[in-house]
């Protein structure tokens, strides 16, 4: 993974550049909403994960109401935060399934007009300050992404690893995958939510197979999914003094994944210790004990 300087986002800025994405999707006749939401998301319209997308964009709209709705007037006059609460309300409607057959071009004007996104970055710079995010380069994201689905491959395939522990880690895998792929739509919250799911199964799992290296049947694969939790919690990492600012305003997810990162080779090699050299002295020790030994059995 390649160094760089750390840039800073946040929720606002986010979701504002997905609602720029869904306006500009191309209209078509008789274009209907699901379909349109799809195409603005980049996934095919029939995908079983579609739905799970968009509820993730409705949950983030209404954490970032919460967030509005928790600042005080110094910080977010009554006439701002009712515009942004208006549009977060609107673009919640948008992605509601209800509205799935709806016709796109309508329903778009009427619940995400352009003057919603220019709330969204207005309301920007308050967000940063409360809720900072750090960008994610498309580098570093597919480079976590390409290493859990290898060892979700490894997993499937190793015949070490009993099928009550394969289950629960494909299914952790797939998730964890699945939030890095559509990041833009999970948000990092509950992308960093899925990676310490995915951690806890894998730290108890880990206890496990070192139980069952002692009797001679344990995989590294295990420790392979690890390693590429860790290294997807690394991308999330903000530098410290950001993260002690988040931490202030009681987010949880920069302990998180400095957690997660952070496990990477604590784990303790339940190993022999290696043979140690044995001193002249030492043997003589030794001869004089077992000769010792021998005229006491002589004797009995």
């Amino acid at each position: 993974m390649t160094k760089r300087a750390v840039e800073l986002t946040d929720p606002a800025r986010e979701l504002a550049s997905l609602a720029s994405s869904l306006i500009h999707v191309g209209i078509t006749k008789q274009l209907r909403v699901l379909p349109a939401l799809a195409k603005g998301i980049g996934v095919d319209d029939n995908a079983p994960e579609l739905l799970d997308l968009l509820a993730c964009v409705g949950r983030r709209l209404r954490s970032l109401e919460g967030l509005a709705n928790s600042l005080g007037e110094d910080e977010l006059d009554k006439d701002q935060r009712q515009e942004l609460v208006q549009a977060i309300g609107s673009f919640g409607q948008l992605v509601h399934p209800r509205n799935a057959s709806q016709d796109w071009d309508h329903l778009r004007h009427q619940l995400l007009p352009d003057k919603s996104v220019t709330a969204f970055r207005w309301f920007s710079s308050n967000a940063k300050k409360f809720r900072p995010l750090r960008v994610i380069a498309d580098s570093d994201r597919e480079e976590a992404l390409q290493r859990l689905e290898e060892v979700l491959k490894e997993v499937r395939t190793d015949p070490n690893i009993s099928d009550w522990m394969q289950a629960p880690l494909v299914e952790g895998l797939e998730q964890a995958a699945l939030a890095l792929k559509y990041l833009h739509c999970f948000g990092h919250e509950a992308a960093i939510a899925e990676l310490l799911l995915l951690h806890q199964r894998v730290e108890h799992f880990i206890q496990r197979n070192e139980t069952d290296a002692q009797s001679g049947r344990s995989s590294p694969t295990i420790t392979s999914v690890l390693n590429a939790v860790c290294l997807a919690a690394n991308i999330f990492i903000l530098p410290h003094e950001v993260a002690g600012a988040l931490e202030r305003y009681g987010s949880w997810t920069q302990s998180a994944v400095r957690a997660i990162a952070s496990s990477k080779g604590d784990y303790p090699q339940r190993l022999l210790p290696p043979p140690r050299a044995i001193l002249p002295s030492e043997v003589a020790v030794g001869k004089k004990r077992d000769e010792d030994d021998c005229d006491k059995v002589a004797a009995s």
